[in-house]
């Protein structure tokens, strides 16, 4: 995490980033539609695969962040 991130706490900022995060995730997946097969599309399959590979470990950061704010 930096040293400035939204929110009051590292929960927070986690939770505010899932959300745009997911709203990426959404939008590859309409713009892989409407392109047709090729390298642009390759492209945006890799990058939408980057983001929910991303998703995935902002989740778990979440869950250690929920976990240790509770301890």
């Amino acid at each position: 995490m930096p040293y400035v991130y939204p929110g009051g706490n590292r929960v927070e900022a986690l939770e505010s980033t899932l959300r745009g995060e997911k709203q990426l995730i959404e939008k590859y997946e309409l713009a892989v539609n409407l392109v047709p097969e090729g390298e642009i599309r390759n492209q945006l399959s890799a990058h939408l695969s980057l983001c929910r590979e991303h998703l995935y470990t902002q989740q778990n950061l979440l869950q250690n962040a929920r976990k240790i704010q509770l301890t």
